[in-house]
């Protein structure tokens, strides 16, 4: 490959990475700052598929330098910016599933607290049958219920301060 064309590989690369790194750095914020709902498998599912790029572009690269050594020292840059990013990654991930797990625990735990409530109704033969689908979509239902409760709440408290604050009409006579 001509010196050129290498630098010119090696810019596309380096750009690719880096906006590569940008679209799962801003998937990775948008899942810590969310409520976490049945779909969040799903978005962690792309996100790590990005990062699997991710690296793929990172050895495409790595490999594009190992052909000059004039570039050992951009080389060098880059593998601790992708070291430091891989390890972003890795910790906000696991961040991302501790808290899940909690949640989904914690779900799972009120769910059973609700059936030991009722359980002159149910007989043990009939708690046994139920799945672990079954318990995933209750927790997701007494979620789903929960953040609809909470936001009928706020939409109350928005309603009531807007009528406080609104201006009252003179009447005529």
């Amino acid at each position: 490959m001509t010196p050129r064309a290498l630098a010119s590989a090696v810019q596309t690369r380096k750009v690719e990475l880096d906006r590569l790194w940008r679209k799962i750095r801003k998937e990775l914020r948008g899942l810590e700052s969310e409520k976490y709902t049945g779909e969040i498998d799903s978005v962690l599912s792309e996100t790590e598929a990005k990062y699997k790029l991710y690296q793929d572009k990172w050895e495409e690269l790595k490999n594009l330098y190992s052909e000059n050594d004039e570039y050992k020292e951009d080389a060098n840059l880059t593998k601790t910016t992708v070291l430091e990013s891989c390890k972003f990654y890795e910790d906000t991930v696991e961040g991302i599933r501790a808290k899940v797990n909690t949640l989904a625990y914690e779900t799972n735990y009120e769910t059973k607290s609700l059936l030991s409530n009722h359980s002159s109704v149910l007989t043990g033969s009939a708690k046994s049958r139920g799945s672990n689908a079954s318990s995933v979509l209750k927790a997701q239902a007494i979620a789903a219920a929960r953040a609809a409760n909470e936001s009928t709440l706020y939409e109350e408290i928005i309603a009531q301060r807007t009528l406080e604050h609104k201006p009252k009409r003179l009447l005529r006579n």
